[in-house]
């Protein structure tokens, strides 16, 4: 599952840097939970999908609903 003290200097770096860093290729929970444990709470790779061609990614993209329903007021 990679090297944990690499990803341990890429955090603290980024942190340092005060830099939002995107764990790639994360393929198992355990990894997931071990990049999350170091402050990163972003990241891709089969766990959370197959890779997408642009139709596929454009197709997925309009099923979300990017504007949810905001409470009523009454104006």
């Amino acid at each position: 599952d990679g090297e944990p003290g690499i990803v341990e200097a890429i955090m603290g770096l980024s942190k340092t840097m005060r830099m939002d860093v995107t764990a790639e290729g994360v393929e198992t929970r355990a990894q997931q939970l071990t990049v999350s444990d170091l402050g990163c709470h972003t990241g891709q790779g089969y766990l959370f999908d197959r890779p997408l061609t642009s139709e596929d990614f454009g197709q997925r993209l309009s099923q979300v609903d990017l504007w949810p329903a905001l409470p009523e007021t009454t104006d």
